[in-house]
């Protein structure tokens, strides 16, 4: 998905909730936010939005000095997680529910929830969600392919949702080889290896970087081996809206599975914000190709 007009002043707000988390000065946040700004001019609306928030990011952490700024809030977002499922009956829960469930967790992030993942609320928040209907959810199609696939590629997103994605793994028809794919490095609060290890993710997958630190997935920016297995899955499940931004255009068995946050991206997917989708992409297909 390409950048919109509409996506500029976002940028900027992205980089202010991230400000207010790690509360700095207001000067250190002003000479931030003036090198930012030397980017939107040489900044191509064809280029995908993860590509800048790449940028701030790396920005960010070098006028602060810290390699992953958000660590100590995404620490958070997976212990707040861990408590809030042992109040759900998730072994009982069919896959459908726990996809809902995992669309959900993007409630956590960040950009929406500045400060503290409250425990009740996500909680409030998941019930609620299991009653509701969707209308891009299109798990029927799914499933299917999921069936009859073998190898399968699970790109995560954020901390906090990625212990949902584990029980979702968990809940897989067994015999599959599964990956679940992680950023490279720290970027927002996103998951690497470091949370998906200590949520234990490799007791139901084989975790694999990305090999960079876009908020997304650049296939020409990542390692050769996840390129390898990106193109040899036979089915590749990708959440959250910065995978959906990077990957809406490329070739590949792919489905989505995230919360719709902007109007830009709900206006791509034909939803509304808020919406959680599981949608087949537009361009699925057996021969991933950029």
């Amino acid at each position: 998905m390409r950048t919109y007009l509409e996506c500029i002043p976002c940028f900027f707000k992205q980089a202010l909730d991230i400000f207010r988390l790690l509360k700095l000065s207001e000067d250190l946040q002003k000479r931030i936010l003036d090198e930012i700004s030397t980017f939107i001019p040489h900044f191509s609306l064809s280029s995908k939005p993860p590509e800048m928030g790449k940028r701030i990011y790396q920005t960010i952490k070098k006028f602060t000095q810290i390699q992953d700024p958000l660590r100590e809030y995404k620490v958070q977002s997976n212990l707040v997680v861990e408590k809030v499922i042992e109040k759900l009956d998730i072994p009982s829960m069919n896959l459908a529910d726990l996809m809902k469930l995992s669309g959900a967790g993007n409630f956590i992030d960040f950009v929406i929830k500045q400060g503290n993942v409250e425990e009740k609320e996500l909680l409030q928040h998941l019930r609620r969600t299991l009653v509701k209907s969707f209308k891009h959810f299109q798990f029927q199609q799914f499933l299917t392919h999921l069936e009859s696939a073998q190898t399968i590629l699970y790109i995560g997103d954020n901390a906090g949702e990625a212990v949902f994605d584990r029980e979702v793994i968990r809940k897989f028809p067994p015999g599959k080889r599964v990956y679940f794919a992680v950023r490279g490095k720290p970027v927002i609060n996103d998951v690497t290896e470091r949370e998906a290890r200590e949520i234990k993710m490799d007791e139901v997958a084989e975790i694999i970087s990305t090999g960079d630190e876009t908020p997304g997935v650049l296939l020409e920016s990542s390692s050769p081996k996840f390129r390898e297995i990106f193109h040899s899955s036979d089915l590749i499940l990708a959440k959250g809206q910065g995978n959906y931004e990077t990957l809406s255009e490329v070739e590949a068995p792919l489905f989505f599975l995230l919360q719709i946050k902007c109007s830009v991206v709900a206006r791509d997917i034909k939803g509304e914000v808020g919406d959680i989708v599981l949608i087949k992409s537009s361009k699925f297909s057996h021969h991933a190709k950029l």
